[in-house]
């Protein structure tokens, strides 16, 4: 699964912006990956796109990790 990024950073070499890369790589949300990785480790699971998307535990941290980014909001009727 492609996401549509709100720029071309993969145009200009980046890795694609898949769900594994926005999640897991993305130095732009570093901070926020921090933050999510803390959860992980409180929880004594591993940050991977199995726990984050398949483990209930970890959905509230996810969803934070969402939000904390702002990669979705919405603006001006757009998806960014």
């Amino acid at each position: 699964m492609i996401l549509h990024a709100a720029d071309n950073d993969w145009l200009l070499g980046h890795e694609r912006e898949t769900v594994a890369h926005y999640l897991l790589h993305c130095t732009k949300y570093d901070h926020e990956r921090w933050a999510l990785a803390e959860q992980a480790r409180k929880r004594k699971k591993d940050l991977t796109l199995e726990t984050l998307l398949g483990d209930p535990e970890m959905a509230l941290p996810l969803a934070n990790y969402v939000d904390g980014t702002a990669r979705f909001k919405i603006n001006s009727g757009e998806r960014t």
